[in-house]
């Protein structure tokens, strides 16, 4: 399924491969879209983006305390 995944992954890509060979470092396409900021349309992402990393911190911590309670029910478990 690896190898699947990774074939359809490259093949999705195939378009950008010669974006790749012409600038391979980025530079000219980073020149473009910092001229032509409209290329890059970010209103959506710069309206949620404190939301977006506030959902993140929560649910970073939410999985920590869920690993700290699996963890101590399995330590429960062993015990009895």
């Amino acid at each position: 399924m690896h190898l699947l995944k990774t074939i359809l992954k490259t093949t999705s890509r195939i378009p950008y491969w010669n974006f790749t060979f012409s600038d391979p470092k980025g530079v000219k396409t980073t020149q473009l879209i910092i001229n032509n900021p409209e290329l890059s349309d970010n209103g959506i992402i710069t309206i949620l983006l404190p939301y977006i990393s506030a959902i993140a911190i929560l649910l970073s911590i939410g999985g920590i305390i869920l690993s700290v309670m699996i963890i101590s029910n399995q330590k429960f478990k062993t015990q009895k």
